[in-house]
């Protein structure tokens, strides 16, 4: 272990299986990198303060089928 590192503890982990937590790992690290982000004065949710990189996704409208 390094200096900086962090250890989560997750008691219980054992009963999700490797399958199930998949899920957990994915979602500690984004909020791991989301925090860190705005801890180090960055803007995740906007990354590029000159326009050069945005969302993949721009405004899209939802349509919804009448049963």
């Amino acid at each position: 272990m390094r200096k900086n590192d962090v250890v989560l503890d997750c008691p219980g982990a054992s009963q999700l299986g490797d399958h199930n937590f998949a899920v957990v790992d994915v979602l500690v690290s984004q909020m791991l990198a989301f925090f860190h982000c705005l801890e180090i004065g960055l803007h995740p949710d906007s990354p590029s303060e000159d326009g050069v990189i945005n969302r993949v996704v721009q405004a899209f409208s939802l349509h919804f089928l009448e049963s």
